[in-house]
């Protein structure tokens, strides 16, 4: 399996633009990642692709690999562009790899997935509320 395509997609939004990558390989499987820079959509878009240049042709299971190589072969130190182009193909390659493993990415990364969380408001609301009221399990399918 090798990377075929790198694709970017800028989806507006009502108060910021999400920059969306997309790593689709020669076997037909796609992964998703998301990189958005506050600000910097198209400058995140341009980074992406000059990164979809090294990692075209490689093969997208050796994401530690290529994550040292897309952000240490850059001539002068990365910034917050270059990390967040970095961060959207990385996370793509996981996704990627956790659909043709078929297991979900946190299981690949050792966490422990958290099956209830309680919570309550602490700020004021302006009206009697009873913070036990809304506590409920964290449902996670």
């Amino acid at each position: 399996m090798r990377v075929s395509k790198v694709e970017t997609f800028v989806i507006g939004g009502s108060w910021r633009n999400w920059v969306i990558v997309r790593i689709l390989t020669d076997d037909g499987l796609e992964g998703v990642g998301e990189a958005t820079l506050e600000g910097k959509a198209d400058s995140v878009r341009a980074a992406v692709g000059e990164l979809a240049r090294y990692i075209t042709g490689k093969d997208p299971f050796q994401i530690e690999r290529h994550f040292q190589e897309m952000y240490r072969r850059a001539f002068y130190a990365g910034g917050e562009v270059l990390n967040s182009a970095i961060s959207g193909v990385e996370t793509a390659m996981w996704d990627l790899k956790g659909k043709a493993l078929g297991v979900p990415v946190y299981e690949m990364l050792g966490v422990v997935p958290v099956t209830e969380l309680s919570c309550m408001q602490t700020a004021g609301t302006g009206r009697e509320w009873n913070p036990l009221s809304s506590l409920r399990p964290l449902e996670i399918p």
